[in-house]
């Protein structure tokens, strides 16, 4: 008999203000990001100290109340340690929820500056078995994300048998290396993934040894366990992780609300694959479940035949005509999708590589002149190539690469100031003496933070 699913957290991320609110207007149960130091995605947006303020101030006053974490979780070097401790003073006098770190550093001077703050360890330290949590519960943490690459038998494994929560990866990109163990970037490039800085060697194009042509056999697939939460929530996950904190609003908004539907039951099949779709439009590469059921091949995990974003597939080319005596050549296809002006659209080429992208100009249906702003799916098209557009071959894949429908549906809200502000219970107490008046103000649930006044 199966376990009954517990329930989970949805854990998006948040690379900017912005991307924060997308994620907790979309469904998230609570947010990861970085202050401008620190962080293992350095060159995100990141929000300063005000802004995370802000932040936690809006997830708290949220019904239900949702979750901000703060991450510190880099290498640091000695210089660093004063640069650390003001970021982890943020966190703490923003009130987040979590930290989450990678050096041991920062776990001890967590534990004895802030120790109030729960302790989440990054996946960065790599822990992979139920020896290495046991050692984090040792140190102090509440929380531990598990190594990407773990089988779901040794995921359950490892959660029944400790009291900490579980957070594993559920989407997102994926490092070629074993989690939180990549020299790649630092040995090519003097950037240190381990500090935040990582220059994504692993997505250039190589030449193997005695191998014809040259492809990418480094870079990872993007991991997506859509299909697979019911079987992470019953082998104990607490928290399910999205992986984009380099991404923008829209993306971390579209993602999270397919995996807030699918985790609520609120995303029948027969509007998966349209949901699946809208998302592939803001960013997708080809998708594994990498190593959940065991040990996979090269080709289940890597795609090394082309690189970046590609879209939700639309069709394929089914010619490129000219116009008697004019210049434009027009791409024909027949759509799988409704197209619209100024949705941008990726043909695959057959070398490989990045796809070649434009934007829709102009297009027409098939054997008419008059311009169209929006055709819909099952139509034979005709679209304006730009002027530097290759030789497309018949059959090259066609993919909607952005969507001014999906742009719409995902519009954002930002909080107003007044919703940033959370009030807090604060016990007081008043004291009459011959000498004066006490008073002291103690928050109730942060009674360190207790202040007393004294007056003659």
């Amino acid at each position: 008999m199966n376990a009954p699913a517990r329930q989970a957290e949805l854990l998006a991320p948040a690379g900017s203000f912005e991307a924060a609110c997308a994620a907790l207007q979309y469904g998230a149960n609570a947010v990861y990001l970085g202050l401008p130091r620190h962080s293992a995605r350095a060159e995100a947006v990141n929000l300063d100290a005000a802004a995370l303020g802000r932040l936690v101030g809006h997830a708290h006053r949220l019904a239900p109340r949702r979750s901000v974490y703060l991450t510190a979780n880099t290498l640091v070097r000695d210089d660093e340690l004063p640069s650390l401790l003001d970021t982890l003073a943020a966190g703490a006098d923003a009130g987040v929820d979590g930290l989450i770190v990678q050096d041991l550093a920062a776990v001890r001077l967590a534990r004895h500056c802030f120790p109030n703050l729960p302790l989440h360890a990054s996946t960065q330290m790599a822990v992979h078995s139920l020896e290495g949590v046991q050692a984090l519960e040792e140190l102090g943490f509440s929380r531990v994300v598990l190594a990407r690459e773990l089988p779901i038998a040794a995921i359950a494994a490892i959660a029944r048998q400790t009291p900490l929560e579980i957070e594993v990866f559920v989407h997102g990109a994926l490092c070629y290396a074993y989690s939180g163990l990549c020299l790649f970037s630092a040995l090519q490039a003097g950037r240190s993934g381990n500090r935040g800085q990582c220059a994504y060697c692993c997505r250039e194009r190589f030449t193997a040894a005695g191998a014809e042509p040259p492809g990418y056999p480094f870079s990872m697939r993007d991991l997506a366990l859509l299909d697979r939460l019911d079987a992470l929530r019953r082998a104990g996950v607490a928290s399910l992780k999205i992986e984009g904190r380099m991404k923008s609003p829209l993306y971390v908004a579209a993602v999270t609300d397919v995996y807030r539907r699918r985790l609520d039951g609120a995303l029948p099949e027969t509007q998966a694959a349209e949901a699946i779709a809208d998302l592939q439009t803001i960013f997708s590469r080809p998708w594994t479940e990498l190593h959940l059921d065991g040990p996979q091949p090269p080709e289940r995990v890597i795609d090394a035949l082309a690189v970046g974003h590609r879209g939700t597939p639309v069709g394929t080319v089914a010619a490129v005509r000219r116009d008697r005596g004019a210049p434009t050549r027009w791409l024909a296809l027949t759509t799988g999708r409704a197209l619209e002006k100024h949705d941008g659209l990726q043909v695959e080429l057959p070398a490989g590589g990045r796809p070649f992208g434009f934007g829709i100009a102009q297009m027409r249906l098939a054997g008419r002149t008059r311009l169209e702003v929006a055709i819909p799916s099952g139509s034979r098209v005709e679209i304006a190539l730009p002027d530097d557009a290759p030789p497309l071959p018949v059959g090259a894949p066609v993919f909607c690469s952005a969507s001014q429908a999906v742009q719409r549906r995902y519009a954002l809200r930002l909080p107003h100031e007044r919703d940033c502000r959370v009030a807090e219970p604060l016990q007081v107490a008043l004291t009459l003496g011959a000498d004066g008046v006490r008073v002291t103000g103690t928050p109730v649930a942060r009674p360190e933070l207790a202040v007393t006044l004294e007056a003659a």
